[in-house]
Order: structure tokens, then C-alpha cells, then sequence
């Protein structure tokens, strides 16, 4: 069948199918890119947004006021990516947390963690410091 088109049909045929091919491959290589790049920059706004209530929590934390650090918390609301926060103090014990009113609980107690475990349901964490010692943690989910 192909054999007997005239060379018009069979280069018009072969264009197609490459232009197709390449169509295809691209679209798919954006795809991918675009799922990569869009799961980076939310932990690294996370992780910003994490570094911000830290350093904000501090004072809370140095005087233990829970009433400071729900307020400090309460800036994850302006980000839709966050379903819950809560900061920690030294010792593991939750100090203050903040929920999206759909979710049920804040974080779970703290783990050891590296940077970001999707896993467990943890984007972005950080530690509270004053004066260069360690005042607790702050967990982003």
C-alpha cells in the first residue's frame, strides 16, 4: 500500500511522523521538567517559610509564651501549601501549633530529619536559635 504512493505522499508521511515524534518527546520533557522544578521551589519556599517562623519564634520560645509563637504560626496561612505547623521546644514537647481548619492535627512529634522527607508528610523545618543555642523546632507539613 505504501509502495504505491507517489514521493509527495511518502515525504509528506515521514515529515509528519517525525514532526509528531518531536512534538511528543518535547511536550513529555516539559512535563517531566515542570513536576521536578514545581516539587524544588515548594520545598525551598517551605523552607524559607520555615527559617521565618524560626527566627520570629525565638523570643516566644526564650519566654515561653504560646500566645507569640500562634501568632508567629499563623503567617502559614498565607501560604496554600501549608496544612499545618507547630513549633518545639528543646526538649521535643509541642509548644504551639497551627491547623488549616480541614486538616484534623498539627505535625506529629518531631524525628530527626534531613531537609525534607514528602513521606512523612514534612516540607520544611528549621530550629529557633537564640544567641547561637538551640531553642527548638519548627515543622511545616
Amino acid at each position: 500500500m505504501f509502495r504505491n504512493r507517489p514521493i509527495t505522499r511518502k515525504l509528506l508521511a515521514v515529515i509528519l511522523l517525525t514532526s509528531g515524534a518531536v512534538l511528543t518527546l518535547t511536550c513529555g520533557t516539559f512535563l517531566v521538567y515542570e513536576l521536578v522544578t514545581f516539587r524544588q521551589s515548594m520545598v525551598r519556599n517551605l523552607t524559607t517559610l520555615a527559617k521565618a517562623i524560626a527566627t520570629n519564634s525565638t523570643a516566644a520560645l526564650a519566654f515561653q509564651n504560646t500566645d507569640d509563637a500562634q501568632r508567629v504560626l499563623s503567617a502559614a496561612a498565607a501560604d496554600p501549601h501549608v496544612v499545618a505547623a507547630a513549633v518545639y521546644d528543646n526538649s521535643g514537647t509541642l509548644f504551639a501549633s497551627y491547623t488549616k481548619p480541614v486538616v484534623g492535627q498539627g505535625p506529629a512529634r518531631p524525628v530527626p530529619l534531613a531537609h525534607a522527607q514528602p513521606a512523612s508528610g514534612v516540607l520544611g523545618r528549621d530550629h529557633p536559635a537564640q544567641r547561637g543555642q538551640l531553642a527548638g523546632m519548627v515543622r511545616l507539613g
